[in-house]
């Protein structure tokens, strides 16, 4: 019996940054159903790997395949309509619309399931948006 695809792959990624080569050669296989974990010293690829599997940045050479299938995205808003998001690790903080305070927000249009910190704390009638973390 055949195994099925893996539900994400990377092949041969390679990236550069002027002369800087950030990834040489790097792949990844991601199968469904499977914790994975991506670890390395800073300054290893991590973040750019990543990045390119959202569609930030392109790959110098390889190819990604989702469920056997070559896939080219050219922009996170591509990546994302496929079923593939990323959660950065570095996350901003912003202003709240009303001015009330710095506080994390996300992408309004986003389909990825996610609070809405904003409109959960608006729900409990809480003025302060830090109150939705206990929901």
């Amino acid at each position: 019996m055949d195994s099925p695809a893996p539900a994400l792959e990377m092949r041969g990624i390679s990236k550069s940054f002027g002369p800087v080569k950030a990834l040489e050669d790097v792949s990844l296989c991601v199968r469904q159903g499977a914790i994975h974990a991506l670890v390395g010293e800073n300054g290893a690829g991590k973040s750019t790997l990543m990045k390119i599997l959202a569609g930030v940045y392109q790959p110098d050479v390889g190819v990604i395949l989702r469920r056997g299938k070559s896939c080219v995205w050219k922009h996170p808003a591509e990546s994302l309509a496929a079923g593939v998001a990323m959660i950065y690790q570095e996350l901003e903080p912003c202003s709240r619309p009303d001015g009330g305070g710095e506080h994390l927000a996300r992408n309004r249009t986003s389909r990825v399931p996610a609070l809405d910190i904003f409109k959960a704390a608006d729900d409990r009638g809480h003025e302060n948006a830090g109150d939705a973390g206990r929901l």
